[in-house]
């Protein structure tokens, strides 16, 4: 008689670890359903395709883009050009290089620009470009960007003839530095995750 108590203790605790366990599971997932969930209304993923980006990013490698982030000169951007004919795909993938009010230039393989209310041209330091294509002077008006892929020659961009400034508008999301450094994690989640999805999706076929 004197053992049934302490029987009934340990299934007892036995019981509330076990609701304990259950508990905190349920509260990560709805932790993990909630930041992403968040995540993805604040990000947007893109896969990169072709090479006019490399060296910065090479072809299906994914980042992430922030949605609502002002871009600034140097970042790399995520644009919607689907109203734009100069261009065979919906949405590109560049470096936000002159804003409104500047002028750029491109010049014995170097890129130049005339910040908005300065005299000089001024050459852009890029340990990021790969190759060089001269251009002629573009001078930015109210709401127009210059973009350029960090692989100059073969990059379709503001650059090159039948394309001209962009609009700040057309600007999706801003790609951070941080999803540039994880590329190779956030490539193998998206991956990941597509596989996922490409299963379900095919038991239903």
């Amino acid at each position: 008689m004197k053992g049934r108590p302490e029987l009934l203790t340990r299934k007892q605790d036995d019981g509330r670890v076990f609701l304990t366990v259950v508990s905190v599971i349920l509260i990560l997932f709805l932790a993990f359903i909630l930041v992403g969930s968040w995540f993805r209304q604040t990000y947007v993923a893109y896969r990169i395709f072709g090479d006019s980006m490399q060296r910065t990013l090479f072809e299906d490698d994914w980042v992430y883009g922030q949605q609502g982030e002002r871009a600034e000169r140097g970042d790399i951007v995520i644009l919607d050009v689907s109203d734009r004919s100069s261009f065979a795909d919906d949405t590109i993938i560049k470096r936000l290089i002159a804003v409104a009010g500047d002028a750029v230039k491109g010049e014995g393989g170097k890129v130049y620009v005339r910040y908005a209310g300065t005299e000089e041209f001024v050459a852009l330091d890029e340990p990021y470009a790969v190759g060089a294509y001269d251009f002629e002077v573009c001078e930015l008006g109210g709401g127009e960007i210059f973009v350029l892929g960090d692989n100059r020659y073969p990059s379709r961009d503001c650059s090159k003839p039948g394309v001209g400034p962009l609009r700040e508008e057309e600007i999706v999301a801003v790609v951070p530095e941080w999803a540039i450094a994880r590329k190779a994690s956030i490539t193998r989640w998206e991956t990941f995750r597509i596989k996922v999805r490409n299963f379900f999706d095919g038991l239903f076929d």
